[in-house]
């Protein structure tokens, strides 16, 4: 689950949540770590895709929150204007 939000952040905002090429910085930065504000950092998002893509990057497993439903939403059709932003990128 923390690996399609890994994905859907990316494909949305064309940047990685996690560039740090050292493991012991990687292990550091994701042992604080909260997800971020998607609508920040792609303000044409949905709210619904935001809270898809938010609920799978919970740093608690047993909080993070998959409605397949609302994935299934999201990922086909691909919203156009999300698209659209993919596309400039």
């Amino acid at each position: 689950m923390f690996s399609l939000g890994l994905v859907g952040y990316k494909m949305l905002t064309g940047m990685p949540l996690f560039a740090e090429t050292n493991v012991l910085e990687l292990l550091r930065r994701h042992a604080n770590w909260r997800a971020p504000n998607l609508k920040k950092s792609c303000p044409v998002a949905s709210e619904e895709v935001c809270q898809v893509i938010e609920g799978c990057l919970a740093h608690d497993p047993g909080k993070r929150q998959l409605d397949s439903d609302k994935v299934s939403a999201w990922a086909s059709p691909i919203d156009p204007m999300i698209a659209a932003v993919v596309a400039d990128s």
